[in-house]
């Protein structure tokens, strides 16, 4: 704590907040569809209740360097039922978190819009299950059982030791070469500079695969000898690299990177389990390298999981820590004009595997409507015009392709994804024809 009395931002967090700008928000998107019937003022109360025991949604930011201050008692935080305005979130007034609900085709539908200095997917889910728990207990169908709904209201710091700032620079000097290349934007941006300056926006095309569909590709996988999201990352590539070729004029074989989000939470850690603890490593490719064959495949699982198990997240965040003693701060290195990475993919994994909520097939029952799917989307960066989330909810895999509509059309979003879903799709028939011969 400061002589302010406020809690110092940890670097990946200060990351974020100067990352936010009205052009790209640095915010995330959840959204959870249901069948049945919500109830608008027990899911009021729910977040009331919860929002008490997760101050970092609604405390106040401030200051140079920035600090987390005490939540401000005058916020009122209400379920919206229109569209989200735009540049809604503002941590300077203590605006981290947005709710909406609205109907959609199948039954009503909740987003959750955050600020990603507030929480990243990970501990997101963590807010979600106790706010799923309330809302079961405002429905008076549960009773509290889950010791989580009972966290401590304060906003812990977690500033780095000196042993893992070493580990961080012991990590640096094994990445020192991915840091001085220089990767490629998916859009080429030139045409497009003008109509990057103004109104901030990212849309979603989202796939869900059956429960036998995400059975079948976990199963190619493991018969291919790599993990589910080493093959979705393969394919994430494969379907942008069969996009850009559509682009006439671009002869040269630029360097693609794909940026894949860690958590950097230990068992024993201290961090605040709702708190933004993650990292990114990267993964650099020749664009004309990039191809469907089984070495490529094996390539990429054998790096990906090196780079996991030599921590290799912490060359980033050693960079950040580096970047706050040099003049103009994180801020100035993070607002920099170049592109840090061609595409994100991040895999969020099975969630809510922990909530105490009961289940039907999988899918949680809370209150009088049954929890359907999950979706989520990341924010995209400056040169950064498409991302991909992978979601694993009731045995079924989804993967939502987020994409800025003012440099990648609707159509053109809708093509990747369909050649992503094709690629796996072929994945699972070799799996099933597989599981048939065994």
């Amino acid at each position: 704590m400061n002589a302010t009395g406020g809690v110092p931002l940890s670097a990946i967090e200060e990351f974020f907040y100067f990352d936010d700008r009205p052009a790209y928000p640095c915010s995330c998107k959840f959204r959870l569809d249901f069948s049945g019937e919500l109830d608008l003022s027990a899911m009021e109360t729910a977040l009331r209740v919860t929002m008490r025991s997760w101050p970092r949604f609604c405390s106040v930011v401030n200051g140079v360097p920035p600090v987390w201050l005490p939540p401000r008692e005058d916020i009122k935080l209400d379920i919206l039922t229109g569209e989200f305005p735009p540049n809604l979130l503002d941590l300077a007034n203590g605006r981290g978190l947005a709710v909406r609900v609205f109907p959609s085709k199948a039954g009503p539908a909740l987003e959750f819009l955050f600020h990603h200095a507030c929480s990243d997917g990970l501990g997101f889910f963590n807010f979600l299950s106790d706010f799923l728990v309330a809302y079961g207990v405002a429905c008076g169908s549960h009773q509290i059982t889950d010791p989580h709904c009972q966290r401590s209201a304060s906003v812990p710091g977690h500033r780095p030791s000196g042993w893992r700032i070493a580990r961080c620079a012991w990590a640096l000097l094994r990445e020192w070469r991915t840091f001085l290349n220089k990767p490629a934007a998916l859009v080429p941006p030139a045409p497009l500079a003008k109509d990057l300056r103004s109104g901030g926006s990212r849309a979603e095309v989202i796939h869900f695969f059956s429960p036998a569909e995400s059975a079948a590709l976990r199963r190619a996988a493991s018969q291919s000898g790599v993990s589910c999201n080493d093959l979705m990352t393969r394919n994430a590539l494969l379907a942008i690299k069969a996009w850009r070729t559509r682009f006439p004029g671009d002869s040269h074989d630029p360097m693609l990177r794909v940026a894949i989000p860690c958590g950097t939470r230990r068992s024993t850690s201290s961090i605040d389990p709702g708190a933004s603890a993650v990292s990114l490593i990267f993964l650099d490719r020749m664009e004309s390298s990039i191809s469907d064959s089984p070495s490529f495949l094996h390539g990429l699982s054998r790096e990906i999981l090196c780079k996991r198990r030599l921590r290799s997240d912490e060359a980033f965040l050693f960079l950040l820590e580096v970047a706050r003693l040099l003049p103009g701060g994180v801020r100035k290195h993070v607002q920099a004009n170049k592109c840090l990475s061609s595409l994100v993919v991040s895999n969020l994994g099975r969630v809510l595997r922990s909530c105490p909520l009961p289940r039907d097939s999988g899918r949680i029952v809370v209150g009088n409507a049954i929890l359907e799917n999950i979706s989520a989307s990341g924010p995209l960066r400056p040169f950064q015009s498409a991302g991909f989330v992978f979601i694993e909810y009731a045995n079924r895999i989804n993967v939502t392709l987020s994409f800025d509509p003012r440099v990648v059309s609707t159509e053109c979003a809708s093509r990747i994804l369909e050649s992503f879903v094709t690629m796996a799709r072929d994945e699972r028939s070799q799996g099933l024809e597989a599981s048939r011969q065994t």
